[in-house]
């Protein structure tokens, strides 16, 4: 009687081990996530990892993707930094997951106080990030390639080349390319309302050497990428609107301001003015994208 016992808890077993898979355990690790039960959202993510083949892992990166997000909200950033290589390591990874992958790494870099190699993260995960337009900067014409097909951003663009290059007469849209004239003697400040006031070019403009041009848009860009930090930390619990979007969104905003002041740097602009934007990037990005939160003045995590 005893051995016909242990032989059925054994068949038992054995019948659970069979059905047991490893997506279950992904799923299981996504409800985790949702409702930041990160140690529990990381065990379902590794145990999912454990019964997959290494065929499957590069053929379903996404669990790599989310196993990173519950590392990194764990403050395991050594980790984040194992795990994220092998998922880009897969050519099967979405456009956006790269860029999750991209901003985690850059997150996880500055928590570790490496500031230069996060941004050299920036630049290799999200200036060439796929999703975002390119900004072309010529004597008399700026040109915005692959523009988002996303009003707030459009309107973001446009207010942005408004308050630098003039008014919105200057700007001819052609599908997702945009053709900005440059010509003009005066820069427009926007108040207030509608009204445009408008201002002679800063005097102070002068051309600046290589070095210091240089120098101007390497605070540009670690600017940019201390707030792309905070970008990662953008959520929207509720409503129609998905954390992963606002995160995005949000990215895509910084990558603007940076392109912006990337520019500045390059055309003698007072160093100042170059990052001036990013003193208020936050409310802006509120004003922007109304239906996400505020970025956080800080990342807890």
């Amino acid at each position: 009687m005893k051995n016909y016992i242990f032989l059925s808890v054994i068949f038992l077993s054995s019948v659970c081990f069979a059905d047991e898979n490893w997506q279950q355990h992904w799923e299981n690790g996504r409800v985790f996530l949702s409702v930041a039960q990160h140690e529990k959202a990381t065990l379902e993510f590794d145990h999912a990892v454990s019964l997959m083949s290494e065929e499957e892992i590069t053929e379903y990166p996404f669990v790599l993707v989310d196993r990173a997000e519950s590392e990194y909200s764990l403050g395991n950033y050594t980790k984040v930094m194992n795990v994220t290589e092998k998922a880009l390591s897969s050519t099967n990874l979405t456009d956006h997951e790269r860029l999750e992958c991209g901003m985690k790494r850059i997150a996880a870099l500055m928590k570790l106080g490496q500031e230069d190699a996060a941004v050299e993260e920036y630049k290799k995960y999200v200036i060439g990030c796929p999703l975002f337009p390119k900004y072309d900067y010529f004597k008399e014409k700026i040109i915005i390639r692959n523009m988002p097909d996303c009003e707030d951003y459009k309107k973001f663009a446009r207010n942005l080349m408004i308050s630098n290059f003039c008014n919105e007469n200057d700007i001819s849209e052609y599908d997702n390319t945009w053709v900005v004239n440059i010509t003009k003697k005066y820069n427009c400040q926007i108040k207030k309302g509608n009204n445009i006031n408008y201002a002679p070019r800063d005097s102070a403009h002068k051309k600046r050497g290589p070095a210091e041009a240089y120098a101007c848009c390497g605070t540009v860009n670690k600017l940019a990428v201390a707030a792309n930090v905070i970008c990662g930390c953008v959520s929207t619990p509720f409503g129609p609107v998905t954390s992963t979007t606002c995160k995005v969104a949000c990215a895509l905003f910084i990558e603007g301001l940076r392109q912006a002041g990337e520019w500045c740097c390059n055309n003698g602009g007072i160093e100042e003015k170059c990052w001036k934007n990013f003193e208020t990037w936050k409310v802006d990005f509120k004003r922007e994208y109304p239906e996400c939160p505020k970025p956080p003045k800080e990342c807890v995590k």
